[in-house]
């Protein structure tokens, strides 16, 4: 899993027992990885923001505990975070 996909789900990471998170990673990763970002019709078009609100509302719908998502991107110098 790529540093970004870590950073998406630091703080529930913190909140939350291992299994739980592990699920959720295991079908994140699932959903997202080796795909085009273009190709997935629920993110729009592809900007960080969008991308932190994408997995945000699939957060939640796992682990409630969700409050926040934070992508980095540091080889641009980029954060995002986004809460619901």
């Amino acid at each position: 899993m790529s540093q970004e996909s870590i950073a998406a789900v630091e703080d529930a990471y913190r909140a939350l027992a291992s299994g739980g998170l592990d699920l959720f990673l295991e079908h994140w990763s699932d959903d997202l990885d080796h795909r085009l970002l273009n190709e997935i019709e629920e993110l729009g078009i592809p900007t960080l923001e969008n991308l932190a609100r994408y997995i945000f509302v699939r957060a939640k719908k796992a682990l409630p505990e969700v409050a926040r998502v934070k992508l980095r991107r540091p080889s641009y110098g980029q954060t995002c975070v986004f809460e619901g």
